[in-house]
């Protein structure tokens, strides 16, 4: 509770930047700037799930630290990779469209962004395994201070969707930077050198988690962000504007939130399951603390969503609150079950949380794909998709709970087989 309390603190300041710098901005940027840049960095999250091919999301689970080191290396060197597969790529698109607009030219930037983002994802990792929650929170209020300000600057001076999306990609840079810096004070140094071999052997020994993690980040990541990409192509840029405006209010701090006390009760568990006690308790104590959190915020939204948005952010984003009504039940139930995604590694049941995430997003793109067949109003399809969304999050968590009482089954016949 008293690591938990250190994360949400920092978590707690870095929103409050957020919630403050909002209202500004929707009043500097148009609707249609929302939209390009919630088209962009939507983009930027399908490369951003596949940065280190998800090796990052092991670096806590070795008893040793040279192995955990060793992961670290195998996390930035996967960025690499990714990194020039995506430069190429990136190359013969634009080469292929022969006139490319202006922002266009900043997809030559997430090259760059891939290796940041596998800094920062492994420097995070480091960080939680050393337990140095409140490292993590002075880096989180520093990186929403400088974005969110450096977004007003340029709203005043330079109100264009180019700088606003050039601006927003910032934060990997700015926190794996300042992480990395924190990291080799003094005599320290991080990361530091490890075998090849035992660098291969760390690469074979967590494969499961780019065979079968990878896949399913890479599937969980085009699920949110399919909404955002067939609205801008279906009904234009004003209502991806609206939903990107609606998704950002919502899902930077619920899912912020939902990473705190999840970077707490992953390592926690993975703990528990390392020596051999009970796992079941601590899922569901963390999914209950969450719901408990939760449910009142979101029932406001879902009760008085167009007049709240209205009154903070302009009568012109009345409509955003709309969509805020129907993405606050998928909001709602990602983050009550994010401990249970949390667990599918500790479990080590990968291949059912990708069989998983495949069948959820045919069903989500399907309840987008009304727009294929009738024309209709925007919101029809957000509100499918998030009706999709929040059943099939309830039904993973229903799973997992099942595993979490096999696996404790199991680990207590094994103690008792022990002792006798």
């Amino acid at each position: 509770m008293r690591s938990i309390a250190v994360v949400l603190t920092g978590t707690a300041a870095a929103q409050v930047i957020t919630v403050a710098a909002s209202p500004i901005l929707s009043r500097l940027f148009d609707p249609a700037a929302f939209g390009a840049l919630g088209t962009f960095m939507a983009i930027v999250v399908l490369v951003n799930a596949v940065a280190t091919l998800t090796y990052s999301a092991a670096i806590v689970l070795p008893a040793h630290d040279d192995d955990a080191l060793a992961l670290v290396w195998v996390s930035l060197l996967s960025s690499f990779a990714v990194a020039a597969a995506l430069l190429l790529g990136i190359g013969l698109y634009l080469g292929w469209l022969g006139h490319v607009e202006t922002t266009q030219f900043l997809l030559f930037v997430l090259p760059l962004q891939v290796v940041f983002e596998a800094l920062l994802q492994a420097a995070q990792q480091w960080m939680l395994r050393k337990k140095r929650y409140a490292t993590s929170a002075r880096v989180i209020i520093a990186q929403a201070i400088v974005v969110s300000l450096s977004k007003v600057l340029v709203g005043v001076f330079w109100p264009t969707a180019f700088a606003l999306i050039l601006v927003s990609l910032l934060a990997s840079p700015f926190s794996s930077i300042v992480f990395l810096l924190w990291l080799n004070v003094g005599r320290q140094r991080w990361p530091a050198w490890v075998s090849v071999q035992r660098t291969r052997l760390m690469a074979r020994r967590y494969v499961d988690f780019p065979l079968f993690r990878a896949p399913q980040t890479l599937v969980s990541a085009v699920s949110q962000s399919s909404p955002l990409l067939l609205l801008a192509v279906f009904h234009g840029h004003v209502a991806a504007g609206f939903f990107s405006l609606c998704n950002s209010a919502l899902g930077a701090p619920a899912w912020l939130l939902a990473k705190t006390i999840n970077d707490v009760f992953f390592p926690r568990l993975a703990e528990l399951a390392n020596h051999g006690q009970e796992t079941r308790p601590l899922l569901l104590k963390a999914t209950g603390a969450l719901c408990a959190i939760t449910a009142l915020p979101f029932g406001i939204l879902i009760l008085l969503g167009p007049q709240i948005f209205g009154l903070v952010f302009g009568a012109k984003w009345t409509e955003a609150g709309t969509y805020s009504q129907f993405l606050s039940f998928v909001f709602l139930t990602a983050i009550i079950t994010r401990p249970a995604f949390a667990a599918a590694s500790v479990y080590r049941v990968q291949p059912a949380y990708l069989v998983y995430e495949i069948l959820s997003i045919i069903v989500r793109l399907g309840a987008l794909s009304i727009n294929f067949f009738v024309k209709t109003d925007p919101i029809v399809p957000v509100a499918l998709f998030s009706l999709a969304g929040s059943l099939a999050n309830i039904g993973f968590l229903g799973y997992i709970l099942g595993v979490a009482t096999k696996f404790d089954r199991k680990l207590k016949l094994e103690k008792q087989s022990t002792q006798t």
